[in-house]
């Protein structure tokens, strides 16, 4: 299986060279997305936490040792108590 990490990274890189270079005013504007109106800051978060969640209920039916890292908790937590 070819691994799709090497786009997700340039996308992530991509996205973060995009914000880095916007004012304060603008990366708090809100955005609409079809599940939820956020502010633009947000959607790197919750882009990350989709690869976590993802990752691990795909490997979690064939792979009993399969855990979220505790890496990930500062980054899943939250938006999991803001919901």
């Amino acid at each position: 299986m070819r691994s799709c990490w090497p786009i997700l990274k340039r996308l992530i890189n991509a996205f973060g060279d995009y914000t880095d270079g916007l004012d304060a005013a603008t990366v708090a504007r809100p955005i609409t997305m079809p599940f939820s109106t956020v502010p633009l800051y947000r959607l790197a978060n919750i882009a990350l936490a989709e690869l976590v969640l993802h990752h691990y209920d795909v490997r979690a039916p064939r792979d009993p040792d399969a855990r979220l890292t505790a890496e990930a908790l500062p980054l899943l937590v939250p938006l999991i108590i803001s919901r």
